[in-house]
């Protein structure tokens, strides 16, 4: 007799779970010459899709790669209280009156609202199935359309951000726009790189660290550095920087203040902590970037986390600010301001742009003035 064990067990019970999902589905009525267009994905796949395709996207990417809230299919509640959660990422704020609209979100699953209603829907990317994601190829053996947008890990973020921004685009048939968004990128960047020019000598670059310290839990220490497991800290990144956890990163994730003080770096990126706080936790006194105050919050919707194609140029002109502010000019705060009006239409207010730069929560870093609106400048 066959025996499963460990994850066998999660597909079978899956794969249950879809069939008894199949059984109550509706039999799907196509009409005539639906699928009138067709799309290659990510990892190549030519898919057709239908006319006036709504997407079902489990990411933000959606919104701020097609700004068209009103072509999401399988608006489910836990993506809007996802979305919410980041305080300052600006779509929910441009699409308020979406957001607030409780009759456009619902509480069910994704998937069985998708295997219950009509055939315009286009999964873009792996969805969840309570709590197990399922890809695109899976999802076409059901007989539901979806592309994955994701792709290989072989591409940089630059790429991966054009390759989906093409994608969701070509779904909703409005290539064009796509094109619009990367050239803005494409500019924003080039007006970035005219602007700034790394470093490269040792001497001149210092030592980084990103720390995780949690606010409400402070036992919770971890700390990154560099992608890159081969760094050896001795050279100078793109970004003016060396990786001051090189020589630690073998010993994985660490969790132990202990190993933070080890490290000692010039300057410490915090992921959503508060930088006034780190500086003042006693453990910390003892560190060269809190005797220099070179410690620093970044937000998280306004940082290069999610790969975000509205703020990741700002974000590479932030973190030099920051790192190098003797070698480029102090133009985050109105740049900010300038491509949202441009994108959206949108107007940021100072209370939106401080929140954007974390200005509250760096408020005793070392020359954060320079984010900090002038002085008799509006609030509105």
């Amino acid at each position: 007799m066959k025996t499963y064990h460990g994850s066998a067990w999660v597909i079978v019970f899956l794969t249950l779970g879809l069939m008894s999902l199949l059984l109550l589905r509706p039999q799907p009525v196509f009409k005539p010459g639906s699928y009138s267009r067709s799309i290659t994905d990510a990892r190549g796949v030519t898919v057709s899709i239908p006319e006036n395709a709504r997407v079902a996207a489990y990411s933000w990417e959606f919104l701020t790669e097609t700004h068209r809230p009103d072509r999401l299919s399988g608006r489910s509640e836990r993506i809007r209280n996802m979305l919410r959660g980041y305080r300052y990422f600006m779509p929910v704020r441009v699409y308020r009156a979406v957001f607030d609209n409780d009759a456009y979100w619902h509480d069910t699953s994704t998937l069985e609202t998708l295997l219950a209603n009509s055939n315009n829907t286009v999964i873009a990317g792996a969805t969840w199935f309570h709590n197990h994601a399922i890809g695109a190829d899976e999802l076409r053996t059901l007989g539901i359309i979806a592309l994955d947008v994701d792709g290989t890990n072989s591409v940089t973020a630059d790429e991966k951000i054009a390759r989906e921004t093409t994608i969701y685009n070509e779904i909703i048939n409005q290539p064009a726009f796509a094109q619009t968004l990367i050239s803005r990128y494409q500019q924003d960047y080039s007006s970035f790189h005219a602007d700034y020019k790394a470093p490269t000598n040792p001497i001149d670059c210092p030592r980084i660290a990103g720390v995780g310290a949690p606010d409400n839990d402070w036992s919770k220490v971890s700390m990154g550095g560099g992608d890159t497991p081969s760094e050896t800290g001795q050279k100078c990144d793109e970004n003016g920087t060396r990786d001051a956890v090189a020589g630690f990163r073998a010993r994985g994730r660490q969790q132990d203040a202990e190993r933070v003080l080890a490290v000692d770096p010039d300057i410490i990126m915090l992921m959503g902590t508060d930088a006034r706080k780190f500086m003042q936790d006693p453990r910390w006194q003892g560190l060269k970037a809190v005797h220099s105050r070179r410690v620093y919050t970044s937000e998280p919707a306004f940082s290069g986390y999610s790969y975000n194609i509205d703020n990741r140029p700002f974000a590479a002109r932030w973190s030099a600010e920051v790192i190098h502010p003797e070698l480029i000019k102090p133009r985050v705060r109105q740049l900010l301001r300038d491509h949202y009006q441009a994108a959206y239409g949108y107007h940021l207010s100072q209370e939106e742009l401080d929140g954007l730069l974390s200005v509250k929560q760096n408020s005793q870093s070392a020359g954060y003035e320079r984010f900090f609106a002038a002085k008799g400048e509006s609030k509105k």
